[in-house]
């Protein structure tokens, strides 16, 4: 096992033991990105799914369990595994006061350790309830504003500790295929699984933009500070001497270079020589 697998295992031990109920693919995903800032590299990996590569390379840290609704990961408590015990320490110390509490129950070796319960699965008319409410809130609903509506159209509630779970929350993270819980900083917000796809994916693009846009900023700074004023006619050219392939416009948000450089004026000067226009460094920033 390399250096990489492992530290994913680390990362995704320590959101385990969080989640003694169990978690979902999705929400794990999510925690894991919000924890370390990136997604799970599972496909510069080699696997296709989180799933695989637990069971090859985590069997010891982590159980799988397949329901109707997909897989639920969870942890193998300190009390059965010695090596999740500093993890679940350091998740302990590290935790607002009275959060976790579960994670304070599985820590204390001195007490006897409570077996949890694993989740009920969700009933269908309560699944299509569910999906009712979901497809009259195309941008998502709050989980309070969710269950008052619940409660307004069919004349009860949710109640989670039916399906063995401690709040609403975790009774929609058990169905992922359903929808898709995002926290908010007042809260909870519930998508459909269709809409939340959508915004994951918005999310994705703006952040794979701000990335490219980074990038193409530092290799036409690398272009322009080697030739020391370029014409911006020449400068595609150049860059794809350079590094080996063209300013993809596209990636960077903007429709073409022009605007690509004057949106990125802390790096660079436009001025005109001969009647056409000219980059140069605004800030002369030597290679190292």
């Amino acid at each position: 096992m390399n250096a990489l697998e492992l530290e994913v295992i680390r990362n995704v031990t320590s959101i385990l033991i969080l989640h003694p109920r169990g978690i979902a693919p999705e929400p794990l995903t999510r925690e894991y990105r919000q924890m370390t800032g990136r997604d799970i590299p599972l496909e510069y990996l080699n696997f296709s799914n989180l799933k695989t590569f637990l069971l090859k390379h985590a069997r010891d840290q982590v159980r799988v369990k397949n329901y109707p609704f997909g897989p639920l990961f969870f942890p193998v408590l300190p009390d059965d595994n010695p090596g999740l015990r500093d993890i679940a320490d350091l998740v302990q110390k590290t935790a607002p006061k009275g959060a976790h509490s579960s994670t304070d129950e599985c820590t204390r070796s001195s007490r006897p350790r409570t077996k949890f319960k694993e989740p009920i699965p969700i009933p269908r008319n309560i699944i299509s309830n569910i999906t009712t409410i979901l497809e009259e809130h195309p941008g998502g609903i709050d989980i309070k504003d969710f269950n008052e509506e619940y409660i307004s159209n069919f004349g009860t509630d949710i109640n989670p500790k039916k399906f063995n779970c401690e709040e609403l929350k975790e009774v929609f993270e058990s169905i992922p295929d359903v929808c898709s819980v995002h926290p908010l900083p007042s809260g909870f917000r519930l998508y459909s699984s269709q809409e939340a796809v959508r915004v994951n994916k918005e999310a994705w693009e703006r952040t794979r933009v701000s990335d490219r846009l980074e990038e193409y900023r530092e290799k036409t700074r690398q272009v322009v500070g080697k030739h020391g004023s370029v014409p911006v006619t020449d400068l595609n050219h150049l860059f794809m001497r350079e590094h080996g392939h063209p300013i993809h416009v596209q990636y960077t948000g903007y429709s073409n270079i022009s605007d690509f450089l004057l949106h990125s004026q802390d790096l660079f000067h436009i001025s005109t020589v001969n009647g056409l226009p000219e980059v140069s460094l605004a800030v002369q920033i030597p290679d190292s």
